[in-house]
């Protein structure tokens, strides 16, 4: 998997999965500055759903793009809604996964810097770096997975049959 994905992403970007991910959740944690905006056009972010996904799949598209230099804009299109769907996922579990998963792209960020460092520094060791990073970034995507379908069980047991996964991936937590 860690093979096909490094082919994928030499073909348009040094790409840092983690990085972008991360860039995007401190995006988002500066979410205090809607204040600027207008009070008719805070109002229609916060009682849109399809608009603040819409902004966030644009926040997130700009970070990924700009930051990795990705070329390619169907790339880009493609790889934002991976990762955003992947976001999403993020976001449907327990405290304890979430912040778990955060420390572990946290992690993976310095690790992927070092490694870039030491290949520009022509040190071998940088492969050994690079494959821990691989590593953090399959345990990140199976704790997801694992977390999300711990929450997504016990959101169809409490629901039962009014239970729907769109609403449960795309809208808010009642």
């Amino acid at each position: 998997m860690n093979k096909l994905i490094d082919n994928f992403i030499k073909k348009e970007a040094n790409f840092d999965f983690a990085g972008g991910l991360l860039v995007f959740y401190l995006a988002l944690s500066g979410n205090f500055l809607g204040d600027l905006f207008s009070k008719e056009l805070r109002t229609f972010f916060e009682n849109n759903r399809i608009s603040q996904h819409m902004l966030g799949y644009l926040t997130m598209l700009m970070s990924i793009t700009y930051v990795s230099g990705i070329k390619s804009i169907m790339f880009g299109l493609i790889l934002t809604a991976i990762l955003y769907l992947w976001f999403l996922l993020t976001t449907k579990l327990e405290l304890k996964w979430n912040i778990g998963i955060l420390l572990v792209l946290l992690l993976n960020l310095f690790i992927n810097k070092y490694s870039n460092y030491l290949k520009e520094q022509k040190d071998p060791s940088y492969k050994k770096y690079k494959n821990i990073s691989h590593g953090l970034f399959t345990i990140t995507i199976l704790a997801t997975f694992i977390g999300s379908s711990f929450f997504l069980l016990e959101k169809k047991n409490k629901f039962g049959d009014k239970f729907n996964i769109v609403d449960y991936i795309f809208k808010f937590d009642k």
